[in-house]
C-alpha cells in the first residue's frame, strides 16, 4: 500500500510470498544495503534487455520511496522521497543558524544540498527574489516547509522524476487553457473518446463540511513585530457572545514587516468553513499522472462540487460541465498485480535492480485522493445553498 502527501514523508509497504528465494530477500537486505530506492511502475518491465539502469526506471515509475524496513525477510516497508530531506523524527542533512540571503524560490531550492535524486524543477518560480534566514538549525526539509509557509508556495516532490516542483505554478490559468492536461474526475463518465482532449476518470466523491480550522484572528510575529489581522467571516456562540479562536504564528525567519501580510493570507484558508473532499476510485492508472501536489479537476454538482464561474463551462460528452480545480493533499493506493515493483540497491561500484514483480502479494480495492483542506479555497457551502442540480 501506498500512502503519501504533499510535503511529507508519508509510508509504503508490501508483503512477499513466503516462496520469495532466499537470494532475493538477501539482494535487499537492509542491514547490508541500506536505504535502497522503492520503485512502482505501472505494468512490469524488462529489467534484463530493456531497462538495464535506474535512471531509466525511474523516468518510468509512478512512485518511488525509500526501503527502510524489512520484517521476517519478508515485509517491506519505509518512507517516501521527503525522508531523504527530513525524515518524521526530524533527522536529515542539516544547515545552521543564520543563513540569510535573498534569491528567488528556484535558487533557494537549488542552493540545499539536495539528495543526488532530487532535483529542483526548472519550472520553480524564479522571479522576484525574498529574503529568508535560517533563524535555528533545521533540516532540508524543515527549511523547505519554512520557505512554503512563509512565502505561500506550495512545493511538492514528484516521485515520477524526482523533480522538486511548485503547485502554484499550475494556478495562474486562463480560459484557453482551463480544462488543459488535468484529469477530470467525476462520477458521471469513465474512459478517454477518440479525439477527447482530457482524461476522464469515474470517481466518487464524499464531502465533509466543518470548522474544525476555522479562525477568527490571526496574530503573527516576524523577524521584528507582531501583527494581528481580523478575518471577515464572524460567528457568534449562542446569547450572541462573538466566537474568538486566534491563531498566533511564530516564525522569525520570516523578514520584518511581512507579518501583516502572512496574517492575511493566512485568514485566507482558515477564516472559512472547510470542505474536505475525498474522491474514491478503481482506476490505478491514476498514479501515472497525478501526485500529492497535482492540479485536477472534479465536477459532482449534487455534491457541490462545480465552479459557478461561466468562464470554466465546457462542452464535453454532450453535457456542459463547470468543473472545479482542487489540488490533490494525499493518495492511498493499492499496489496491484498489474503494477511493477522493484528496489535498486548500491552494491558499492554501481546500481543494482532487484525485480520482485513476480514475489510481492497483490493488493486490491479502490485509490483514494484527499482533495479538500487546500489553502485555494475553491469548495464553499455558497454553492451548495445554490442548490446544486445536474445541470
Amino acid at each position: 500500500m501506498i500512502d503519501y502527501q504533499r510535503s511529507a514523508p508519508g509510508s509504503w509497504s508490501i508483503d512477499l510470498h513466503p516462496s520469495t528465494p532466499h537470494r532475493v530477500t538477501q539482494a535487499i537486505d537492509v542491514a547490508t544495503h541500506g536505504f535502497s530506492t522503492f520503485v512502482v511502475t505501472p505494468t512490469r518491465v524488462d529489467t534484463v534487455g530493456m531497462v538495464t539502469d535506474a535512471a531509466t526506471l525511474h523516468s518510468l515509475c509512478t512512485y518511488a520511496g525509500l526501503l527502510r524496513a524489512q520484517g521476517n525477510r519478508l515485509a517491506l516497508s519505509g518512507p517516501g522521497l521527503w525522508a531523504a530531506l527530513g525524515n518524521e523524527k526530524g533527522d536529515g542533512p542539516i544547515i545552521g543558524a543564520g543563513l540569510s540571503a535573498t534569491r528567488t524560490i528556484r535558487a533557494w531550492v537549488q542552493s540545499l544540498d539536495l539528495a543526488p535524486f532530487i532535483t529542483a524543477d526548472s519550472a520553480l518560480d524564479n522571479g522576484a527574489g525574498f529574503t529568508w534566514t535560517s533563524d535555528r538549525v533545521m533540516t532540508y526539509r524543515e527549511a523547505l516547509e519554512s520557505i512554503i509557509d512563509s512565502f505561500w508556495t506550495e512545493l511538492f516532490i514528484d516521485p515520477r522524476d524526482m523533480l522538486i516542483k511548485d503547485t502554484g505554478v499550475e494556478w495562474t490559468h486562463v480560459p484557453s487553457q482551463v480544462y488543459g492536461p488535468y484529469p477530470l474526475l467525476t462520477p458521471w463518465y469513465d474512459g478517454r473518446e477518440v479525439g477527447e482532449s482530457i482524461q476522464l476518470v469515474a470517481a466518487t466523491f464524499d464531502v465533509r463540511t466543518d470548522l474544525d480550522e476555522w479562525v477568527s484572528d490571526v496574530s503573527f510575529t516576524d523577524a521584528t513585530t507582531t501583527a494581528t489581522t481580523g478575518g471577515t467571516i464572524d460567528y457568534s456562540y449562542a446569547g450572541g457572545t462573538a466566537v474568538d479562536v486566534t491563531r498566533y504564528v511564530s516564525d522569525t525567519s520570516t523578514p520584518g514587516g511581512y507579518g501583516t501580510s502572512a496574517a492575511s493570507q493566512i485568514l485566507d484558508t482558515y477564516n472559512e468553513e472547510t470542505q474536505s473532499v475525498v474522491a474514491s476510485t478503481d482506476d490505478m492508472d491514476l498514479l501515472s499522472y497525478i501526485v500529492p501536489g497535482s492540479v485536477i479537476l472534479a465536477y459532482d454538482p449534487e455534491n457541490g462540487i462545480y465552479d459557478s464561474s461561466a468562464w470554466v463551462e465546457r462542452l464535453i460528452r454532450g453535457q456542459m460541465m463547470r468543473a472545479m480545480f482542487l489540488t490533490v493533499q494525499s493518495m492511498r493506493v493499492p499496489i496491484t498485480a498489474q503494477n511493477g515493483v522493484y528496489v535498486v540497491t548500491w552494491d558499492g561500484a554501481a546500481d543494482v535492480i532487484v525485480d520482485l514483480s513476480e514475489h510481492f502479494i497483490p493488493e486490491t480495492g479502490a485509490a483514494t485522493i484527499e482533495l479538500g483542506r487546500t489553502r485555494h479555497r475553491a469548495i464553499r457551502t455558497q454553492a451548495r445553498r445554490d442548490g446544486a442540480r445536474r445541470q
